[in-house]
C-alpha cells in the first residue's frame, strides 16, 4: 500500500454502513411476523 493510512472518515462510513445494513436487513427479514409473546 505504500505506507498510506486508510482515511479515518472512510473507516467510520464503512462501519456505520455495515451496522445500518444489518439493521435494515433484520427489519426486512422479520417484517410481517408477529412479535414474540413474552410471558412473565
Amino acid at each position: 500500500m505504500g505506507g498510506d493510512k486508510f482515511p479515518p472518515m472512510m473507516s467510520l462510513l464503512v462501519t456505520f454502513a455495515l451496522i445500518l445494513g444489518g439493521i435494515f436487513f433484520s427489519l426486512w427479514k422479520t417484517r410481517g411476523e408477529a412479535a414474540p409473546a413474552t410471558t412473565e
